[in-house]
């Protein structure tokens, strides 16, 4: 099947043995040329020659819409975690840093 795989480092599209390809600006899956290098921190589809892919995008983003701040005591460590009392070291109370 089809597969979404990423690169931290420089490669080059002679190196796989499936076809992979590549998402254009128009939205377009396109092959990617022999011997075409791909820089690092990219990504890149592996879909195989009789597979028939198709890509949806959509114009509304996700992720979060809305965040509520609650004003409360609520002690934090620096992990995020929330603790009952504040511990040794450095804690987060109404937002703020607070070393004990």
């Amino acid at each position: 099947g089809a597969h979404f795989r990423g690169t931290f480092s420089l490669i080059n599209s002679d190196i796989f043995s499936m076809e992979i390809r590549k998402l254009t600006a128009e939205g377009s899956l396109v092959s990617f040329d022999s011997g075409e290098e791909m820089g690092g921190f990219r990504a890149f589809f592996f879909i195989p020659d009789e597979a028939e892919a198709t890509l949806h995008l959509y114009d509304d983003p996700t992720g979060i819409k809305h965040i509520n701040a609650i004003s409360d005591e609520s002690i934090y460590n620096l992990s995020g975690q929330r603790l009952g009392k504040p511990t040794k070291g450095i804690n987060i109370v109404n937002g703020k840093k607070i070393l004990r």
